[in-house]
């Protein structure tokens, strides 16, 4: 029997591989519901948004064809990016709006629209290679890449804000990979996911129930003579064993740690998000990034999924600020930063927080390859994988688990 430790897209992806292989195959994740980012925000308001929105590009192809096999529809909508400074929002989508952006002179207005919207084309100019294997810039700085192909007020005005609403501080130490990764991700004509919930659901059920395991916490991986031989778990207050010929984890990088063994010296950071239910919409844009000094670095809206909530707002913040009480601390930064916005009409708030690997210059020093926890017979599909690490879409996710499936099939034979 091959264990799955998380039941996160990865995960459930690996699951339905190896068990359209014939393999044996039980998922076990912690939480009360599969799906990790895509479970739902708010159970009690029978929300079907995700904890943390996600979007899929035109380029999504492992995502798209997984949803195919299993006749499941990704539902989305053109996305609407913009920025919000000096207490307005302003959106960049469209020429005529980026060129109204206030911080931006013409020339860098040139820059940053061939970036985002050509993927390279003049005047910025960057080497083809780059934009097909982002990873080539593992060792360079985002600061760098963009001061050497444009200009510094460019980074300075829109590329280091978006820097530090991802990541907080220490903005010009993220990679240039990660810079890329999003450029080609976040085209105009990428669309956001309005049901996750969908793919999660229909890979559970392709799974099957029996073999998933939810509030179940694996305690220790047992070996002998070096390799994975059994998972211990506590479920329901209980401790059980289910012997293994090969382990999954798609989890976080210390947790595989805590398990395995071993050492892992890459950096993580904290990310608070809290989703508010509204009954009046806040944005008409849907993905902004806040320049003005405020808790919230990034604000994301998606329609509202049930009757009485017009609108799901995430208010997202990318460093420990809101660690105490971040509900209340993030409603006070939207006040702030909306002086009309009233606060009567949040139906409902969830907080949803989660540490990420950092993708600084050297992250690849960080990565764990499939086969790389210190057991035989242990691989690893979870955020520090070298798909995933400066990479968090759902296409990442899906083609780190079909490589570990393979891997897995490969050495069980």
């Amino acid at each position: 029997m091959i264990g799955v430790i998380g039941g996160g897209i990865a995960g459930l992806t690996a699951a339905h591989e190896l068990l359209s292989r014939d393999h044996e195959v039980r998922v076990f994740e912690s939480g009360a519901r599969v799906g990790s980012e895509f479970a739902p925000v708010h159970p009690a308001s029978d929300a079907v948004l995700p904890r943390h929105p996600p979007r899929i590009s035109p380029t999504g192809a492992a995502s798209r064809a997984l949803a195919r096999a299993l006749d499941v529809e990704l539902d989305g909508r053109a996305a609407r990016t913009g920025y919000y400074l000096d207490g307005v929002v302003h959106p960049i989508d469209r020429r005529h709006e980026l060129l109204a952006f206030p911080p931006l002179s013409l020339r860098d207005t040139s820059y940053f629209r061939s970036l985002v919207d050509d993927g390279g084309v003049p005047p910025f100019t960057v080497p083809d290679h780059t934009l097909d294997e982002p990873e080539s810039l593992a060792d360079v700085t985002a600061r760098s890449f963009v001061t050497e192909h444009a200009t510094e007020s460019l980074y300075e005005q829109a590329i280091e804000p978006l820097l530090y609403a991802h990541f907080g501080d220490e903005p010009d130490r993220i990679s240039a990979s990660w810079l890329i990764n999003r450029v080609t991700r976040h085209r105009a004509d990428s669309t956001e996911i309005v049901e996750p919930r969908s793919l999660v659901d229909a890979l559970a059920g392709s799974i099957g129930r029996d073999r998933l395991h939810t509030d179940c916490r694996v305690t220790a991986v047992g070996t002998r003579r070096g390799a994975v031989d059994h998972l211990v778990t506590i479920e329901d207050g209980a401790r059980h064993e289910y012997n293994v010929d090969a382990v999954i984890f798609d989890t976080p990088p210390r947790r595989l740690v805590r398990l395995t063994g071993g050492d892992w010296a890459g950096q993580t950071s904290g990310t608070t998000t809290v989703c508010f239910g509204l009954d009046e919409p806040l944005l008409s844009i849907d993905r902004v990034t806040v320049v003005d000094e405020t808790p919230v670095g990034r604000l994301v809206a998606l329609p509202g999924p049930t009757e009485g909530v017009e609108q799901a707002l995430y208010a997202i913040v990318a460093d420990e600020s809101a660690k105490r009480e971040p509900e209340s601390q993030v409603r006070h930064g939207i006040e702030s930063l909306f002086p009309a916005f009233d606060p009567s009409t949040i139906q409902w708030s969830a907080v949803h927080t989660e540490t990420i690997p950092v993708p600084n210059v050297g992250y690849s020093d960080h990565i764990i390859p499939y086969d790389g926890p210190a057991l035989s017979g242990g691989f690893y599909a979870g955020a520090a994988s070298r798909e995933r690490y400066a990479n968090r879409s759902l296409d990442a996710a899906v083609r780190t688990a079909k490589g570990v499936g393979e891997a897995v099939a490969e050495h069980i034979g």
